[in-house]
């Protein structure tokens, strides 16, 4: 006896039945919806630190390091005729009077100042 062939119009399941192509598939269980996990860093005990306040004010006053700084390049950019091309040496000597300016303050530049 021959063996019977799969016909275009029909195809072989997991079971090994047959069924047509055009007949439909079965509904599928509706899936329900787990609940959502909370995302990290959204918990109340994860809230960002207040910011601190035990800070003086009157420190945080003034120019910054490098408003003084950029300040010093332009003064001496000025004082220099207003030359263009030199705006790194400007800069560099502008850091190092600062810096021993804020050192001074801080009692560092003090001490090598006095040999």
């Amino acid at each position: 006896m021959p063996k019977p062939t799969a016909t275009p119009t029909s195809r072989s399941t997991r079971a090994g039945t047959r069924r047509s192509a055009a007949a439909p598939k079965p509904p599928r269980a509706a899936k329900t919806a787990a609940p959502a996990a909370p995302r990290r860093g959204s918990g109340p005990d994860l809230a960002p630190a207040a910011p601190d306040t035990s800070l003086n004010p009157a420190l945080l006053e003034g120019p910054t390091r490098e408003e003084m700084i950029r300040q010093r390049a332009y003064d001496r950019y000025l004082g220099n005729g207003c030359i263009d091309g030199h705006d790194l040496d400007n800069w560099l000597a502008a850091e190092a009077e600062v810096g021993a300016l804020l050192a001074v303050g801080d009692g560092r530049a003090r001490a090598g100042a006095e040999s």
